[in-house]
This record gives structure tokens, sequence and C-alpha cells, in this order.
């Protein structure tokens, strides 16, 4: 009887530590999954600010700019957030679009953008690298030009086409130059944009150079302009911002760059 009750009292023992072990396996489980939900929840909020602190730093670089000042370009807010901004690209002697899809027209102003006069250039150069292609891909291009006074957008009668790049590893360039018979650029009273696009080829982005020439020095060209704002509230959660505009006057003033369809923002 007493060999039974000590038997009895050991089988309850060991039900209870099974039950308290499942208990605290439970209690465990429970614990890590809350934890991890603490960590996400918390990541997200970091995200968020991170996200309107990168946002800060655009609006603040678009304001100093429509300003005439020169742009802040980092800066820190109260929440602990953080914001750093850079240009990747903008106006330029040499202007290369680095990622250009298959059968996407680009244009290039040729002219000064800011108040519609030619910047009379004598030669206007298109190279490429397709290093990687299978085949090498073809640039389709043309002008388009108007008369400096108002007057009505024309395709240039001048030579347009196809240009077949010769090999994939070594640029052959496009040369239009001024005065030329048949060249598209001849005409000082008037502003051009060239227009092109690569086709054929493997269905990849291509890098594509433009450079502008007068009396054999580089031109500037008014381009694309694109800025990247970075907004950081820890070592491992930042969020970028970015912005491409062209450099023209607008009425809308700075919300013409994020509102209207001047400009293009991406998140």
């Amino acid at each position: 009887m007493v060999f039974f009750k000590h038997k009895q009292k050991g089988v309850t023992l060991v039900v209870a530590v099974l039950l308290m072990a499942a208990v605290m396996a439970t209690s465990l489980l429970v614990a890590s999954i809350i934890v991890k939900e603490l960590g996400m929840t918390r990541n997200l909020g970091d995200s968020v600010m991170a996200y309107y602190a990168g946002e800060t730093g655009v609006e603040s670089y678009l304001y100093d700019l429509k300003r005439g000042s020169i742009p802040q370009m980092s800066g820190s807010l109260a929440n602990g957030a953080n914001w750093s901004v850079r240009e990747v690209s903008g106006e330029g002697n040499v202007y290369t679009f680095p990622d250009v899809p298959r059968d996407k027209s680009i244009e290039v102003p040729l002219y000064n953008i800011r108040d519609g006069g030619s910047k009379n250039i004598d030669e206007i150069r298109i190279s490429w690298s397709a290093a990687g292609f299978a085949s090498a891909p073809e640039i389709e291009w043309s002008f388009l030009s108007w008369d400096q006074n108002m007057g009505n957008l024309e395709l240039e009668p001048g030579p347009r086409g196809v240009r077949v790049r010769r090999g994939k590893n070594q640029a052959s360039p496009i040369i239009f130059q001024a005065g030329v018979q048949g060249s598209p650029i001849k005409d000082e009273s008037r502003s051009y944009i060239l227009r092109f696009k690569h086709i054929n080829g493997d269905n990849k982005n291509l890098s594509i150079t433009v450079t502008a020439l007068k009396d054999g020095g580089a031109v500037p060209l008014d381009v694309q302009k694109q800025v990247r704002s970075t907004g950081t509230v820890s070592d491992n959660i930042s969020r970028a911002v970015e912005v491409k505009m062209m450099p023209k006057r607008t009425a809308y003033d700075v919300f013409d760059y994020v509102i209207f369809s001047d400009s293009e923002l991406e998140k």
C-alpha cells in the first residue's frame, strides 16, 4: 500500500513537471511572438519616419532652388530622423541617360530652356555602350524645331532615321554638324529638340550619352535634373524619395514639381 502511494505521487509529479514545461514553452513562444510584433511595429514606425524625413529633404531642396538660394543638402528633424540630398543628375556638358528601356523615346532640348533662345550649337554627338548585348541595338533619331518668335513646332526635313551601332564594346558616335549640307541644326534663329530611342537588339536597358559642342568646346545642356533625398532613422532603417524635373520656369512655383505633371515623383 505504501509502495502504491509513492508510485502515485511519482506519477503526479511527472505530470506536473510536464504541464509546467508545456506552460513555460507556450509562454516563451507567446513572448517571442510579442517581441517580434513589437519589433515589426517599431520598424514600421521608423520606416514611416524615414520616408517623411526624405520627403522633407526634397521639399527643402526644391524650395531653396525656386527661391534662388543654394539648396540645403542635409538636415535633421525633432523626432531624431535625418535627411540628406544629392543630385543624381543635372545640367552638364556631357549628359548620360543610364538606363533607357528599349523603344522609349528620349528628348533633349538643344536650346536655352529658360528663355527659349538658341545655344548656337555646332555639333551634337550621340554615343552608347552595349556591352553584354547579344546583338547590337539601333538608334532611331529625329529633330524637332520651331521659330524663336513662337512659331509652330515642326519636324525637321533634314536627315533622320536609324543608325546601327558598329560593334557592342566600342561606341561609334552619331555626329550632327551645323551648317553642313543636310544637317538638322543649321539655323540659329530656330530652337531644336533632339529625340531618339534605341530599337531592335536585346530587350535590355541601354546607356546613351549626348554631347553638344560649340567652337570645339562642350556646351551645357538643359536636361532633366534628378534629385534623391534619403531619410534615415537608424543604421538599418532608411527610405529614399526621388524627384525628376526639367529646369524651367513655372506658374505653379515649387508645388508644380510635386503635384502637376511637369515632373515625376518616385517613392
